[in-house]
């Protein structure tokens, strides 16, 4: 690798942080709005469009402290790679209080979950799962952003999906994919993301 690549991956890395901890100030301002005003609290449907949404984030978030946990127990990654992936899941937990936050907590706790092996041994099998995770939450926050009318949820909503985009772009780059095997990302019904998260359910 580089010295080229390395920088614009470090570059990409420091680029998430940012842009999640400025969907998680959409995320305060949201709250804000809805203490001050219950006609701003999301509506059933939304409530379950934002599961869909926080579940997505759920996953991603257990997925890097476990890719972390694993590079503690056996470094098997690029010190920038696992710069990158301290700050995806700096950045995942940020979107799991956003939207939390947003739900008012209904949904109550964490779901465990588990991933298959190599990615916690392959410095290729780690960035083509988080890619893979990244593209399902993708999908998830489009359509959200699509059929959520509450409109101090949509910049939170619209923030998390820069962010994810970012994410996403970075590990396909890891994987050595210059470009995205798609022109657009599919939005992704409650049901199907359900569906997709199944294969990753302790």
């Amino acid at each position: 690798m580089n010295s080229n690549q390395s920088t614009r991956r470090q570059m990409l890395g420091l680029g998430v942080a940012s842009v999640g901890a400025l969907a998680l100030t959409h995320a305060a301002k949201a709250q804000d709005a809805t203490s001050a005003n219950k006609m701003m609290a999301p509506s059933p449907s939304e409530a379950e469009l934002l599961g869909a949404a926080l579940l997505v984030e759920q996953v991603s978030a257990a997925y890097y402290a476990q890719v972390l946990g694993a590079q503690n127990a056996r470094s098997y990654l690029a010190p920038n790679v696992v710069t990158a992936v301290t700050q995806m899941a700096q950045t995942k937990s940020a979107h799991v209080t956003a939207i939390g936050g947003a739900l008012g907590n209904a949904m109550g706790g964490s779901p465990t979950f588990k991933f298959p092996q190599p990615a916690f041994v392959s410095a290729i099998g780690m960035p083509w799962l988080g890619f893979t995770l990244e593209e399902i939450a993708i999908g998830a926050h489009l359509s959200a952003l699509d059929m959520i009318t509450t409109r101090s949820l949509r910049p939170v909503v619209a923030g998390i999906i820069g962010a994810n985009s970012a994410h996403a772009a970075l590990l396909r780059n890891l994987c050595g994919t210059q470009f995205s095997p798609r022109y657009f990302e599919a939005k992704l019904t409650p049901a199907q993301v359900e569906m997709y998260i199944s294969a990753y359910r302790a």
